[in-house]
C-alpha cells in the first residue's frame, strides 16, 4: 500500500504517539484486531510494510528468517504491522534504533498479540514505547456532545452542564454493536449489530489458537467465553466461571481455563479491571481481585445472544454492560489525559465501578448507574468513599445513560455518557 487511501477517522491516541515518537525510537501500538492500529499508524508513518499482505507474506517471512533488516529499510517513520508475526524483527528494531545513536521517531510497530515471553532476544527497554488503542469511545464515534471533559474536572472545573444527545435505546444499541471502527462507519445501517458475534467467530476458531500455537476446542473455549460475559462487571473468581461452564456438560479444567484466559488476554481480548491500591484511613481490608470485562460490551452482549430489546427488558443485565460501556470509555479518556482507571471494593461492601487516578495522588471516584433511581445510593458511596480516603478525591462523578448533566447539591456530578470527552 503506497498511497493513504484509507478513510480515517481521527483517534485521540494519534497525538500522544507523535508526542512519543518526539522521545522513543520506535513506538508499538497494540491492542485487539480490528481497533484501527494498522490505519493510526498508516496515517503516522512515511513508508509501511504489512507482514499479513497475502501476496508477500511468505517472502517477508523468509526474509525476516535470514536478514531481517531489509524490512526496516524505508522512510522514517516506518510502520510495520503485525510484527509478531516475525518477533526477531523487535530485535531488528532495536540494534538498528541503537545503530542509528537512538534517534527518535524511527519505527511504529503494531501487534493484535502479545508474542511468547522468549521469541526476542532483548526486551527494548529504553528504546520502545507502548500504546494500547482499544474500540472507539463513544466521543470517537461522533456521538458524544463533549461538554464535559475529564481533563478540565481535575483541573478544578466544578460547573458542569450538558444535554444528551442520545436515547437509553440508542445506548443500548451501542453496547450491542460496540466501537469497532468498520461498525461505528456502519452505525446507521443495523447490519452493524452483527459485528461482533462475527468477530467472536473468529477468535474462537482461529486467533485465539494462533496466539500460542496451543489448539484449542472451539466448543469450550465458547462456554469459557460465555461464563465471562455472565461474569462482566464482578470480581467473580475464575473456579466459579469454571462451574458455570457445567451447566450442559462436564467443566473446563483449570488447567484449560487459565490456558483460555491467557490466551484472550494476549490478544487484548479480555482486560480486567484491577483493584485500586491508594491508601485509606480505614482499616477495612481492600478486595483485590480483578473485575471482569471484555475491551468491548459487545463482545459480552453477543455472548449473551442479547439484542437491544432484550436488554431494554434487562434491566440487571443491560447494568452490567452499561457499566463495562463506561469502563471502555474511561480508559480511553484516561489514558489521553495521563491517567489510569482501576476499581474499588471493600470486605464492607464499599465500592465504586471506576477509580480514575494519576501517578501523582491525584483521583476521582466514578459510579455508573441506569438512572435516578439508583441516584443517591451511589452518591451515598462515593462520599463515603471519600471519607475514608487519606486523600480528598478531585471530583465524584455518577454515570447515566441519558439525560442532563448537572452537579447536585452534595458535590457529585451527574453526566450522560454521551456528554463526555477527555
Amino acid at each position: 500500500m503506497s498511497e493513504k487511501k484509507r478513510k480515517y477517522i481521527p483517534r485521540f491516541q494519534e497525538q500522544g504517539i507523535r508526542s512519543l515518537l518526539t522521545i522513543f525510537p520506535a513506538v508499538i501500538i497494540e491492542g485487539a484486531k480490528s481497533t484501527g492500529k494498522s490505519t493510526i499508524g498508516f496515517e503516522i508513518a512515511k513508508s509501511s510494510i504489512f507482514l499479513q499482505d497475502p501476496d508477500n507474506s511468505q517472502r517477508y517471512q523468509e526474509i525476516a528468517g535470514l536478514r531481517p533488516s531489509l524490512l526496516l529499510e524505508g522512510e522514517k517513520p516506518r510502520l510495520i504491522d503485525e510484527w509478531q508475526m516475525a518477533p526477531v524483527i523487535k530485535d531488528a528494531v532495536r540494534y538498528a534504533s541503537d545503530m542509528n545513536g537512538g534517534e527518535a521517531g524511527q519505527f511504529i510497530l503494531t501487534g493484535s498479540a502479545t508474542p511468547k515471553d522468549n521469541s526476542t532476544m532483548h526486551t527494548g527497554t529504553g528504546r520502545f514505547a507502548r500504546v494500547i488503542i482499544r474500540p472507539m469511545s463513544l466521543s470517537e464515534s461522533g456521538e458524544s456532545t463533549n461538554e464535559v471533559s475529564l481533563k478540565k474536572l481535575f483541573e478544578g472545573g466544578k460547573d458542569i452542564s450538558g444535554i444528551s444527545e442520545l436515547s437509553l435505546e440508542q445506548i443500548v444499541k451501542s453496547i450491542v454493536r460496540g466501537g469497532w471502527p468498520l461498525a461505528v462507519v456502519n452505525k446507521d445501517n443495523d447490519s452493524c449489530l452483527l459485528y461482533a458475534s462475527n468477530y467472536i467467530r473468529e477468535i474462537i476458531e482461529q486467533d485465539a489458537s494462533r496466539v500460542d500455537g496451543v489448539e484449542k476446542n472451539p466448543g469450550k473455549l465458547y462456554l469459557f467465553m460465555r461464563a465471562l460475559a455472565r461474569a462482566t462487571g464482578t470480581a467473580t473468581p475464575l473456579q466459579r466461571i469454571i462451574a458455570d461452564t457445567a451447566a450442559n456438560q462436564p467443566s473446563i479444567s483449570e488447567d484449560s481455563a487459565y490456558s483460555y484466559l491467557n490466551a484472550l488476554k494476549r490478544i487484548f481480548i479480555v482486560e480486567d479491571l484491577p483493584a485500586w491500591s491508594m491508601n485509606l484511613r480505614s482499616k477495612t481490608t481492600i478486595r483485590t481481585t480483578d473485575v471482569r470485562h471484555f475491551v468491548d460490551p459487545s463482545i459480552a452482549a453477543s455472548l449473551l445472544g442479547a439484542g437491544v430489546g432484550d436488554l431494554l427488558m434487562d434491566p440487571k443485565t443491560l447494568g452490567f454492560l452499561f457499566e463495562s460501556l463506561v469502563i471502555r470509555d474511561l480508559r480511553v479518556y484516561a489514558e489521553c489525559i495521563g491517567a489510569g482507571v482501576s476499581h474499588y471494593r471493600d470486605s464492607n461492601g464499599l465500592e465504586a465501578d471506576a477509580i480514575i487516578h494519576f501517578p501523582d495522588g491525584r483521583w476521582a471516584a466514578v459510579e455508573s448507574k441506569l438512572g435516578i433511581r439508583w441516584e443517591n445510593e451511589a452518591a451515598h458511596n462515593l462520599l463515603k468513599l471519600k471519607s475514608i480516603a487519606a486523600k480528598d478525591p478531585e471530583f465524584l462523578m455518577i454515570i447515566v445513560p441519558d439525560g442532563y448533566g448537572y452537579r447536585r447539591d452534595d458535590g457529585v456530578f451527574v453526566v450522560p455518557i454521551s456528554c463526555l470527552c477527555p
